[in-house]
């Protein structure tokens, strides 16, 4: 009789907690001691406890190996929880599970609070992906409620695909007449 103490269901990249963007390699052990192996089940949710689990692939078994390929551009920003699910021949079932956080939108440079002279042509860096079109914009003031953002002078770089990685954008601050705090 096959008991969760014969199946053997680990993830083992990408490890809890980890930042993860673009198309990920989950890898991982997915077995059963003896033959009586059914199959294994990858799949991802929203937030730490999801509903809802969307399968990513299901297979054999795998024994440290690459279990399925996510493409995180098809889902938003954020918390997610990757599931893999071992069954056997009997029902018995066996789970392990790895909490992520997907940014595949993010801006690398200029940094919170960076000090940066007007007029000068500043790269906006940073990673797009799984996206269809941008826009880059800022704004001035503290004060979210008086916020209007403009894009004067940004000149957005060419996407090919659905991502980018590294200059999004220059920005001509040439046109900030005042000095004042940017977002």
């Amino acid at each position: 009789d096959i008991s969760n103490t014969d199946i053997t269901c680990l993830i083992t990249s990408p490890t809890g907690s980890s930042v993860i963007s673009g198309i990920v390699q989950i890898q991982g052990t997915a077995d059963v001691a003896v033959s009586n192996f059914q199959s294994y089940k990858l799949e991802y949710g929203k937030g730490l406890y999801p509903k809802e689990f969307t399968e990513i692939t299901s297979g054999q078994s795998a024994d440290n190996s690459l279990l399925g390929k996510w493409d995180t551009g098809t889902v938003d920003d954020g918390i997610h929880t990757i599931r893999l699910s071992v069954s056997a021949n009997n029902n018995v079932v066996s789970e392990d599970y790895a909490i992520v956080k997907v940014e595949n939108t993010r801006i690398d440079y200029p940094f919170n609070n960076d000090i940066l002279r007007a007029g000068d042509k500043i790269e906006i860096k940073g990673l797009l992906f799984g996206i269809k079109s941008y826009k880059i914009e800022y704004t001035n003031g503290l004060n979210p409620q008086e916020w209007q953002w403009k894009s004067d002078g940004v000149t957005l770089n060419n996407v090919e695909g659905n991502s980018i990685e590294g200059v999004l954008a220059v920005w001509d601050s040439s046109s900030v007449t005042e000095s004042d705090f940017y977002t």
